[in-house]
């Protein structure tokens, strides 16, 4: 099984603290930074005024053609809205998981057209508002007490996010 994670802007969360580490069974996982994808040697927010610069649909372009097809999709903040992009121009998945994709709430949650899962922190000052993807066929998770990149630790709510993102994917025959 074929899966793609793309990090954040800063190349988070580490190999360990990614929620598809330490899976078993015919799962091929490949990460890339945004950085590499696009082919700069950009980070942080040098990286991220790129992507709002028309950067986030050539990063898109750039995962169709690299990837074409995978199984999962999985995109923390930056990583996550590029890969929404990505399925909205061809790349095909059976199912999308977006962790702290702020920038959804500039998307219309009725548009994605395969199993998606999108989760944020509460304190997350950025994330879409409480009804952004009501009536979608969007699963939608809201930690409390998390803000942004609450996948980079693991703590209470890594836990549980790791464990409503591995629910999503079982679908897909993910091995824990």
């Amino acid at each position: 099984m074929k899966c793609i994670v793309l990090t954040d802007i800063n190349r988070l969360p580490s190999r360990e603290t990614c929620f598809l580490s330490g899976l078993r069974g015919s799962i091929s996982v490949e990460r890339v930074g945004l950085g590499e994808l696009l082919g700069v040697p950009q980070r942080d927010e040098e990286l991220y005024r790129s992507l709002v610069q028309g950067g986030f649909d050539a990063a898109a372009a750039k995962v169709v053609e690299r990837f074409g097809d995978a199984e999962i999709g999985l995109g923390y903040s930056s990583g996550g809205a590029v890969l929404w992009k990505s399925v909205l121009h061809g790349l095909c998945l059976k199912r999308l998981a977006c962790i702290s994709s702020t920038r959804l709430r500039d998307e219309d949650p009725h548009a994605m057209t395969i199993p998606a899962l999108t989760v944020f922190g509460d304190q997350d000052a950025s994330r879409p508002t409480t009804s952004w993807g009501e009536g979608s066929r969007l699963d939608r998770l809201l930690l409390r007490g998390a803000g942004h990149s609450f996948y980079a630790e693991k703590d209470a709510n890594w836990v549980t996010c790791r464990e409503a993102v591995l629910n999503f994917l079982r679908p897909c025959d993910v091995e824990v």
